[in-house]
């Protein structure tokens, strides 16, 4: 799958965290990051979306904009950040999963997504600057 196969095996549960972030001008967007790294979590891969990613229906296809890597703090952090750059709060956390053995770091993504309290899975394809829910 575009030359990207790669280092997880599909039983690996990886954190998943959703935050609304308020930029100090009132706007506000969604931040959904992902660990990459297990059992020691040291990046996530972050896009700003904005609308909810667990509310998207599915068949739908919501436009993404990747950041840098965030810190795994923000798996669980609520408040400032740093820099006069708003405030986070946290929407929704859960795990994920590869739908195919794949580098987290490529351009194409298939994962599964279990949200907390939400028994059914998620199937996402995640490109550079999109997503499409699957299921």
């Amino acid at each position: 799958m575009d030359g990207c196969e790669g280092t997880y095996p599909r039983e690996l549960r990886l954190r998943t965290v959703i935050l609304r972030h308020e930029l100090p001008d009132g706007a506000a967007h969604f931040d959904w990051m992902l660990a990459v790294d297990d059992p020691a979590i040291k990046r996530l891969r972050t896009w700003r979306v904005a609308l909810r990613p667990d509310e998207v229906p599915p068949g739908e296809e919501i436009a993404i904009e990747p950041l840098a890597d965030h810190r795994p703090a923000y798996l669980d952090y609520e408040g400032p950040v740093g820099d006069d750059r708003g405030v986070v709060a946290h929407v929704r956390s859960g795990w994920w999963t590869p739908s195919s053995d794949i580098e987290p770091t490529a351009e194409h993504l298939l994962l599964s997504v279990h949200w907390d309290g939400d028994p059914a899975p998620q199937q996402w394809s995640i490109r550079y600057q999109q997503a499409h829910r699957l299921s």
